[in-house]
């Protein structure tokens, strides 16, 4: 059965706001603290564009690693728009291109020796037994468990004092003071293993979709040496990758401009959209590691 997984998917996001709040955007404004009986607190609304680029790329960021395709074996989508019977094409992301090929190993509580495992899978299946730069992307549970386990792994090699705790990083300054302190431990960012690197790279999209286990991916992000097409590429249509339109109400987008209308309201919308794709070319040198459900 071939699996359409290159179609590209349409994002959009829309927002709106009112004549009045668009016109105090960017004024200060001040409000009354009753808790510190009746002193004053200056701040600013949150601006219309920021909040929607915000959603606009966070929905991008989930469709690139969490999106199932829609497409079925004769090229045709599960899903149209009820009105227009239009047809809406969703693309495939990283992670269900890689679930079909990946080795997945499963755990309990993450060991090194798992780590290990994968690392010596993405070796076997690399073109240089040496010198290969991997990626773990995982969420925030992994992220605290390898390095839990490295700061284990590193204990036993008897290293430098400055590794494992600093008295200058310890040292916690404020206004008007400095506290002397130790600071204990350190934060691991790579791992080497038989002239391998893996780089940990930890991304908040996964907590959303795997809040309760360790959940992460090893891909080879090393490019084809033949002729130099990157591990993953993603792909629209030319300068159609975020495109911006506007729908101006009554005072515009500013809340204060004269001029033409679109339409009789008092507010304004605005819209972020765009099309993107992603594909993963060697989605065979990938490993999941997926933790028991917790009880």
């Amino acid at each position: 059965m071939e699996t359409h997984r290159n179609y590209m998917t349409l994002h959009r996001n829309d927002i709106d706001a009112s004549q009045a709040y668009l016109a105090n955007e960017d004024v200060f404004l001040k409000i009354s603290d009753t808790e510190t009986h009746g002193s004053e607190r200056l701040f600013t609304m949150s601006s219309m564009e920021k909040t929607l680029l915000e959603n606009f790329l966070a929905v991008k960021n989930q469709h690139d690693l969490f999106a199932r395709s829609n497409v079925d074996v004769n090229g045709k989508p599960t899903i149209t728009d009820p009105e227009t019977n239009r047809p809406i094409y969703i693309g495939d992301g990283i992670i269900p291109q890689i679930e079909r090929f990946a080795y997945v190993i499963t755990f309990d509580t993450m060991l090194i020796s798992y780590l290990k495992e994968g690392m010596n899978f993405m070796i076997s299946k690399s073109e240089n037994l040496v010198g290969n730069d991997y990626t773990l992307i995982c969420n925030s549970l992994m992220w605290q468990q390898v390095n839990d386990n490295l700061m284990n792994e590193i204990a036993k090699w008897n290293p430098s004092n400055t590794l494992m705790y600093s008295k200058v990083a310890g040292t916690r300054k404020n206004i008007g003071e400095s506290i002397e302190g130790i600071q204990v431990g350190n934060t691991f960012t790579s791992y080497k293993y038989l002239g391998n690197t893996i780089t940990l790279l930890p991304d908040r999209a996964l907590d959303v979709e795997y809040p309760d286990e360790a959940y992460g991916f090893i891909l080879d992000l090393t490019p084809d040496l033949a002729n130099g097409k990157p591990a993953i590429e993603s792909y629209t249509f030319k300068g159609a990758d975020m495109i911006k339109t506007d729908v101006k109400g009554v005072g515009g987008l500013t809340g204060l401009e004269g001029g033409t209308a679109s339409t009789p309201v008092a507010g304004s919308k605005m819209i972020y959209w765009g099309y993107s794709g992603i594909v993963v070319y060697a989605p065979y040198r990938s490993v999941i590691f997926r933790q028991n459900k917790r009880r």
